[in-house]
Parts: C-alpha cells; structure tokens; sequence
C-alpha cells in the first residue's frame, strides 16, 4: 500500500520508492546485536547517530514482510540531523554531484571562517611590526622550485624579528 500510495502522489518511479523505503527503512533482525550482511559493526552503534542502522537514519522499522513501524518523533529527529548535516556540507554521499555539493558548503564556511582569522590579527597585530596578508597564500609563489605544497590561509609577517606565521584555519 505504502508503495501504491508513493506511485500515485508522486512523480517517482517504483524503482526509486523501493530504493527509498529501503534506504530509510532498519531491516527485519532477531535482536539489537544481529547485525544485518553487508553492514559492520560501526554501522550498528546505539550511541552514533549517523550509523548506518540508526534509528535517526532510518526512521522506518520493518516489523514483518508487511508492516512498517514509523514514528513522528523519529521522523522529527531525522529530519533535524540531516539538515544540521546538509548545512555544514557533511551528509555521506557516494556521487559526484553529491560529493561537489558538499564541497561547495564547506568551501564557504572554510572562506567566512579564514575571513574572521584574518580580520581577528590584522586588529590584533599592528603595522608596521606585522603585515597580515589577506588572501591565501599558494606556496608556489614563495618556493617556486618544488611542486604543489598547497597554500597558507593567513600569513602574519613579524618584520621586526624575520618570522612568518602560517596560520592553517580549519572549519569543522
């Protein structure tokens, strides 16, 4: 019926409301310890929320070959930790367009976090002892003998004592 009623109110195929029954749905299993084929341990841990088998994940409970157990409160929480994690960019994802859209989140949070470390030293560091270099710094520029080093996501010079700062900003 569940099937029945996805086909008719939507435009999915039923391979695509299968595979998302599925995917939301904890499988049929003896006890909390037995563990379906094909997951792992890891993916069964009470204290994980986004473990394969969690309840948060999966908020449908298969009872039997025709019954399906959903709770509105599982569905609230579910629907609360996939959010928190599509806006941080951080949602596991096995696509390329998946993969690009979670870079390009995380690319933005990394820019406004790299952003405030450089306005919190350029107030805090003053000139003419400092210089803070605004943009990133390609280690190319600086070592253009080697390879690809990556960059340097604030710089802070302290031109009276010859010591460059490489301030690595990580946004988690």
């Amino acid at each position: 019926k569940l099937i029945s009623g996805f086909l008719e109110h939507t435009d999915l195929n039923r391979e695509t409301v299968e595979h998302l029954l599925q995917r939301f749905t904890l499988p049929i299993r003896n006890g909390w310890h037995d563990i379906p084929n094909g997951y792992t341990a890891d993916d069964n841990d009470p204290d994980n929320p986004f473990a394969e088998l969690s309840i948060y994940r999966r908020p449908l409970i298969q009872i039997d070959d025709d019954t399906l157990l959903w709770g509105w409160r599982y569905r609230s929480i579910s629907y609360i930790i996939f959010s928190k994690r599509l806006k941080k960019g951080n949602l596991p994802c096995k696509t390329y367009e998946m993969q690009a859209f979670n870079s390009k989140v995380t690319n933005y949070h990394s820019t406004i976090f790299r952003e405030s470390v450089y306005l919190w030293f350029k107030e805090n560091c003053p000139e003419p002892q400092f210089h803070v270099e605004e943009d990133e710094v390609k280690l190319t520029k600086l070592y253009k003998h080697v390879g690809d080093l990556g960059d340097i996501d604030v710089a802070v010079c302290d031109l009276e004592n010859n010591i460059l700062y490489s301030i690595e900003c990580k946004h988690n």
